[in-house]
C-alpha cells in the first residue's frame, strides 16, 4: 500500500508540472504586455497626436526703423519687404536712449500637420553691448499677437502676413535677467535679458505673427560694439523646432557725428600792375629880334668898347619817383639879355644899338656867337672907313 501510494505521489506531481509551466509563461507574457502598455502610457503624455517638430517654419526680424513711432513700438510683417517692413540688422543712429524696439516673428504651420499645437519660444536681448559698453535692452515691454490695425497692407491697416482663424495667443510669459540677481548697468551688470511664453493654437495651413517690444537703454552715450537680439530656441511637446536661432545685431549706437571739417582752398591771386608816366614838356618859345642897323658913315677913329655882361645858365632837374607816376618839373628857359652896345668916336657921333633877345639856352648861343660877329665886323667896317678918310 506504501508503495502504491508513493506511486500515486509520483503520478500525480509528474501530471501537475506541465499545467504549472503553462502558468509561469502566461504571467511572463502578461508582464510584457503591461511594460509596453505602461511605455507607451508615458509616450503618449509626452508627445501629444499631432505634435511633430518639422511642422513649422519661423523668421525673425527687427520692424522696418521707418515704419512704427519709436515711443510706443509697431510694425507690420505683410509681404516680408527688406527695408520697407522688415530688416535682419539694425543701425544704431536710426534710434535714441530709452526708444522702444519692435521685433517680429512669422510663425508658418505646414499643411499636413494634424491638431492644434503650441510651440514655446525662448528670445535673449543683449543688456550691455559686446564691447562692455553700457548700451543694451533693459526691460521687456510686451509680447503680442500682431492682430488689429497695426498700420499693415490688409484690409482697415491687418498685418498681411497673418492668415489664421484668429485664436492663438500668448501665455506663460516671462522675463528675467541673467545673470541670476544682476541689473542692468549696475554691479553686477545684466548681461542679457531672457524672455520666454507659448503660443497655443497652431493648426495646419496657418500663418500667424507676433511682436515683441523690448526698451533699449543707455548709461553711455553711445557704443561701437553689438547690442544683439536673438531668438534662441523654440520647441512644441518638448521638441525642438530646428533651424530657428536667429539674430538681429544693432551696431554703431550713438548720436551721428555731427563734426564739420571746412577746408577753403584760395585760388592763386595774380595782381597786374600797369604803370602809365606821361610826361609833359611845356612848349619852349623862342623870341628872336632882328635889328637891322643903318649904314654909318665914320670919318674918324672910332674906339669900340663892348662890354658883355656874364652869363649865367642855370639848370633844375627835379625827379620825383613814386609807384604810380613820374612827374618831369617843367623845363627852365633862361632869358639871356645882351646889353647895348655903345661905340665912342672923338669926331662922330655913333648910333647905338640895342639888342635884346629872348631864347632858351641852345639857341642863345648860337645868337650870341652871332651877336659877336656883327659886332665885330662892324667895327671893322668902321676902322676901313677911317682909312679912306
Amino acid at each position: 500500500m506504501s508503495s502504491q501510494m508513493r506511486w500515486s505521489s509520483k503520478l500525480h506531481v509528474s501530471t501537475l508540472l506541465p499545467v504549472l509551466s503553462v502558468q509561469r509563461n502566461q504571467t511572463a507574457v502578461f508582464g510584457l504586455v503591461a511594460a509596453f502598455a505602461a511605455a507607451a502610457l508615458v509616450l503618449g503624455g509626452a508627445f501629444p497626436a499631432g505634435a511633430d517638430k518639422n511642422d513649422f517654419s519661423l523668421d525673425f526680424s527687427a520692424a522696418a526703423p521707418g515704419s512704427y513711432d519709436h515711443s510706443v513700438g509697431g510694425g507690420s510683417y505683410d509681404d516680408g519687404t527688406s527695408n520697407v517692413d522688415i530688416v535682419d540688422s539694425l543701425t544704431g543712429a536710426d534710434y535714441a536712449c530709452d526708444d522702444v524696439v519692435s521685433f517680429l516673428t512669422l510663425v508658418e504651420v505646414d499643411d499636413d500637420a494634424e491638431g492644434s499645437q503650441t510651440l514655446s519660444f525662448q528670445y535673449g536681448f543683449d543688456a550691455q553691448a559686446t564691447n562692455g559698453n553700457f548700451v543694451g535692452y533693459t526691460a521687456l515691454l510686451g509680447v503680442q499677437m500682431n492682430y488689429g490695425n497695426v498700420g499693415g497692407d490688409g484690409p482697415g491697416g491687418v498685418d498681411a502676413a497673418i492668415d489664421d482663424d484668429g485664436g492663438s495667443a500668448i501665455s506663460n510669459l516671462t522675463s528675467s535677467f541673467d545673470p541670476a540677481g544682476s541689473t542692468p548697468f549696475d554691479d553686477p551688470a545684466s548681461d542679457e535679458l531672457i524672455v520666454t511664453f507659448d503660443l497655443d493654437d497652431l493648426e495646419a495651413g496657418e500663418a500667424v505673427a507676433l511682436r515683441i517690444d523690448v526698451r533699449l537703454g543707455c548709461a553711455d552715450g553711445s557704443s561701437t560694439g553689438l547690442i544683439q537680439a536673438t531668438q534662441q530656441d523654440i520647441t512644441t511637446a518638448g521638441q525642438s523646432v530646428p533651424g530657428v536661432r536667429e539674430t538681429i545685431p544693432m551696431n554703431n549706437f550713438g548720436p551721428p557725428d555731427t563734426t564739420t571739417t571746412t577746408s577753403t582752398t584760395m585760388p592763386p591771386t595774380t595782381t597786374s600792375t600797369t604803370t602809365t608816366t606821361s610826361t609833359t614838356m611845356p612848349p619852349t618859345t623862342t623870341s628872336t629880334t632882328t635889328t637891322t642897323m643903318p649904314p654909318t658913315t665914320t670919318s674918324t677913329t672910332t674906339t669900340t668898347s663892348t662890354t658883355m655882361p656874364p652869363t649865367t645858365t642855370s639848370t633844375t632837374t627835379t625827379t620825383s619817383t613814386t609807384t604810380t607816376s613820374t612827374t618831369t618839373p617843367d623845363t627852365t628857359t633862361t632869358s639871356l639879355d645882351v646889353s647895348p652896345t655903345s661905340i665912342d668916336t672923338s669926331t662922330l657921333p655913333v648910333t647905338g644899338v640895342d639888342l635884346d633877345v629872348r631864347f632858351s639856352a641852345p639857341i642863345g648861343l648860337s645868337l650870341l656867337l652871332f651877336g659877336i660877329l656883327v659886332l665885330s665886323a662892324a667895327s671893322l667896317v668902321g676902322q676901313a672907313r677911317r682909312l679912306d678918310s
